[in-house]
C-alpha cells in the first residue's frame, strides 16, 4: 500500500509536461503543456493530497474550490467527468476503483488544467493516475 510521500510522487507524475501541437492556418507550432494541479479527494470531496505546478498562479485555496466544483458536478454513475470552469480552466475527475470500497473510503482524482493542454491528454493523464493509484492503494480500507 502506498504511503503519503509515495502518493504525492504518483500525483507528481501527472504534472509532467507533454508536447502538444497547435496549428493555425499559417503555421504549426509545438510546445510543452502540463496540468496546473492534481488532487486526490476523499469521499466527501476534501483534498487528501494535492500537487501543484511550480509556476502556477493559483493558490491552494483556489484549487480546493475547483476540486469541490468538480466533485459537485460528478455523476457517480459515470467513470469520469469533464468540467469547464471558464474559457481557460478545465477539470477532469475520475473515481478510483478500490477492491474493498465502502461509502467512507471512496476516493477521486482531479486534474486541473488550462486550455493549452488538450482534453484528451488530460483524460489520458487521469487514466494513468487512477490506474497507478488503484494498484498502489489496493487493500486500503
Amino acid at each position: 500500500m502506498l504511503q503519503s510521500k509515495q502518493i504525492s510522487r504518483v500525483l507528481c507524475q501527472g504534472l509532467k509536461p507533454v508536447p502538444v501541437t497547435s496549428s493555425s492556418p499559417s503555421q504549426t507550432e509545438s510546445s510543452l503543456a502540463a496540468p496546473i494541479s492534481v488532487s486526490l479527494l476523499s469521499s466527501k470531496g476534501v483534498p487528501l493530497s494535492t500537487v501543484i505546478k511550480a509556476d502556477s498562479q493559483l493558490t491552494i485555496d483556489n484549487i480546493k474550490i475547483y476540486s469541490l466544483l468538480a466533485f459537485n458536478n460528478y455523476d457517480s454513475r459515470e467513470a469520469w467527468c469533464l468540467v469547464k470552469v471558464d474559457s481557460e480552466l478545465r477539470l477532469v475527475m475520475g473515481k478510483l476503483q478500490l477492491t474493498q470500497e465502502t461509502e467512507e473510503n471512496k476516493m477521486y482524482v482531479v486534474v486541473l488544467y488550462d486550455s493549452s493542454l488538450p482534453d484528451a491528454i488530460a483524460k489520458a493523464k487521469l487514466d494513468g493516475l487512477t490506474e497507478a493509484l488503484n494498484t498502489g492503494l489496493e487493500g486500503f480500507s
